[in-house]
């Protein structure tokens, strides 16, 4: 009997310290996790909507000022050059990300593809190619398109680097980090040969997303990746002002 009792006393002593082990286990997981956490930075882009404003001319309205105010409905724009226009970075994590390397993939032939449809709607002596090669693109406009010829160098596009990103709880105001010039240039293309074409049961074609890497360390050097998938959204509007949104969705979190 006594030798039961002992048994009995053993297995409910081997069981209490087995769950004091995996307790102590998780507190000490609880407790690193957390630590992890504080030197976690964690970037995001923000969605967003935006303006095109159009500059009109003999040949129609060509759509190159964007901004993200809303202007006065009189605003007339007198923008005939690009300027830049940028996502809205954030770090909503606890520590300041450091070494950003942001990096754009766009799929090119996509764009011409599109491009080629939009020419299909308008008058011939109005299309607008896009001459694409490793290291450039160049949009080229018939007669009376309304762009003018504008060539673009990618090498310093399409990649960007940046020393640190401060989290939200110190510095609470966007990373601004300017898209591709020749990329807005391909987008206001299409916006303003939309406009050209007459047909009132017309629909803006779906502009092709593009992709955006971003890596980044934290103060012990652990590097992290996040992938985006960004949609440039045509959402209506008018000749003069055109409504667009900056749609975002997070591909990759490693």
């Amino acid at each position: 009997m006594e030798q039961h009792i002992i048994n009995l006393f053993t297995i409910i002593s081997s069981i209490a310290a087995a769950v004091a082990a995996y307790l102590t286990f998780r507190t000490l997981s609880e407790v690193q996790r957390q630590r992890e956490a504080m030197y976690m930075p964690d970037i995001i882009i923000e969605e967003q909507n935006f303006y095109i404003y159009g500059q009109e001319s003999s040949k129609g309205y060509s759509h190159l000022d964007y901004s993200f105010e809303k202007k006065d409905d009189d605003f007339k724009s007198s923008k005939f050059g690009f300027s830049s226009f940028p996502i809205s970075i954030f770090n909503i994590g606890l520590a300041t990300a450091k070494d950003v390397k942001i990096e754009y993939a766009i799929n090119m032939e996509k764009c011409v593809q599109l491009l080629t449809e939009i020419n299909s709607q308008i008058p011939e002596d109005c299309s607008i190619q896009i001459e694409v090669k490793k290291n450039s693109v160049k949009i080229i406009g018939a007669e009376n398109a309304i762009c003018s010829n504008a060539f673009h160098y990618l090498q310093n596009q399409l990649k960007i680097n940046l020393t640190h990103i401060l989290p939200i709880n110190i510095f609470n105001e966007a990373t601004q980090v300017n898209l591709p010039s020749f990329l807005l240039d391909i987008y206001s293309t299409y916006v303003s040969s939309f406009w050209l074409n007459d047909n009132k049961e017309r629909e803006f074609p779906d502009f092709p997303k593009f992709k955006v890497n971003i890596t980044y360390k934290d103060i012990g050097n652990k590097e992290y990746q996040k992938q985006f998938a960004i949609f440039l959204t045509f959402n209506g509007g008018t000749k003069n002002e055109t409504w667009n949104i900056i749609k975002i969705v997070e591909t990759i979190h490693v």
